[in-house]
Order: structure tokens, then sequence, then C-alpha cells
């Protein structure tokens, strides 16, 4: 590689990797949560894996994977479950779900206030689309160091999902619904581990004003 090569300035998007690295790591990390889901689905249904399977994943939408989860939850254990541990469970869910929602559907826009971010971090965040009647109420918004806890969240949501599981249902019970191999080995694993704390998530940062976010773009692109 020549030395002109290693001097190259920086592409306008190098800048931003570490936004897109926390976007595509939340969103991996999303589904470490719906498959502990379809774990719970699966276990109480106590049905043939390619059953349950076709079930839960026939269904599109986070939110209505959890509303069939919650249901079946509800018949399946007692009250005392329910209120102890699933109730907690179905709050941390529905929260978990919103941020999910905002990383599928809302836009990246230039934030003009790096006061409101980390000195380290891309000054860019995810907003309600520019397009959207509602962005203009709306002034929250997912920077990098907030899709970074999000994504940390996730996965320790799913571990505490997969604990309630094996808590509540033996191995015996799981293996013989012909759940695939790594599954079981993952789950194995999981049992021989302490499930991992909820770490603490702050809140989406309020963000400045659409029109200086917009402002903020233009400078950019003058650039």
């Amino acid at each position: 590689m020549s030395e002109s090569n290693l001097s190259a300035p920086k592409t306008p998007e190098e800048p931003l990797a570490p936004f897109y690295e926390a976007i595509g790591k939340a969103s991996v990390r999303w589904q470490f949560v719906e498959a502990s889901l379809f774990v719970i689905v699966h276990a109480i249904l106590k049905t043939e894996y390619r059953k349950s399977s076709a079930v839960f994943f026939h269904i599109q939408s986070p939110d209505s994977k959890l509303q069939l989860t919650d249901r079946l939850c509800q018949i399946h254990f007692d009250k005392d479950v329910i209120s102890a541990e699933w109730d907690d469970f179905c709050k941390d869910l529905k929260e978990a779900i919103k941020f999910r929602n905002a990383i599928a559907h809302w836009e990246a826009n230039f934030i003009s206030d790096r006061s409101l971010i980390d000195a380290s971090e891309p000054a860019v965040a995810l907003t309600r689309h520019h397009l959207d009647i509602k962005s203009q109420a709306d002034t929250r918004g997912l920077t990098t160091s907030t899709l970074n806890e999000v994504a940390h969240e996730y996965r320790a949501l799913a571990n505490r999902l997969l604990h309630f599981v094996l808590r509540h249902f033996s191995m015996k019970e799981l293996r013989i619904t012909h759940l695939p191999q790594g599954l079981l080995q993952y789950l194995e694993n999981i049992q021989n581990s302490p499930p991992e704390p909820p770490p603490p998530l702050t809140p989406s940062p309020p963000l400045p004003s659409r029109q200086g976010r917009r402002r903020s773009v233009r400078q950019q692109r003058k650039r």
C-alpha cells in the first residue's frame, strides 16, 4: 500500500461508523429477545418444535409476539408467578419494543448541539422521520451511546428470560420436543451461569428542534 493511500482523506460516511455499528448491534441483539420469547411459547405449548416454530414465527410484529407470549403465560402460570416474575418481564419487554420500533423506523439526523452527546461519539442520532407529523412534538433521539446501552439491555433481557424458562421447565421436557441441538446446548450453558443483571438504561436524550437539525444537515452538506 502506497503512502498516498495511507494518508487518503476519510469518506463522509467514515466518522459515522460507530453510529451505524451501534444500530446494527442493537438490531441483532433484539433477535436474542425474540428467540427467548419463542422458547417461552414453545415450553408452554409442549408441542413438537416444527409446530411451535410455525405458530410463533408466522406472527410478524414484536407487539403481537409479546401478546401471544403474555396470553400463554397468563393461562399457564399461577398468579404468584405472574405477579412476582412475569409482570415485570412484560413491562421490560414493552419498553424494549419501543426502542426496537424506533431503531426500525426512525431516521438519522445530525445533532447541532454537541453538549447533548458524549465527546467521543458522532453528532448524529435516530429521531422520528421528518415526514411524520408526530415528529414536531417528539424531542427524543437515540444517540450512539444510547443505542449501545439498548444492545446491552437486550442481551441481558434475553438472558433473564431464558433463566425464567429454566426455572419453570425442565431440560428433559424441552429435549423431547426436538428443539435444535444448538439451542439445547445454549440453554444448558445458560442454566450453569447466573442471570445477567439488567443494566441501567438512560432515557433517550432530548435533542435540538427539528429546524435546528435541518440547519445542521445543510451545514454538513456545504462542507
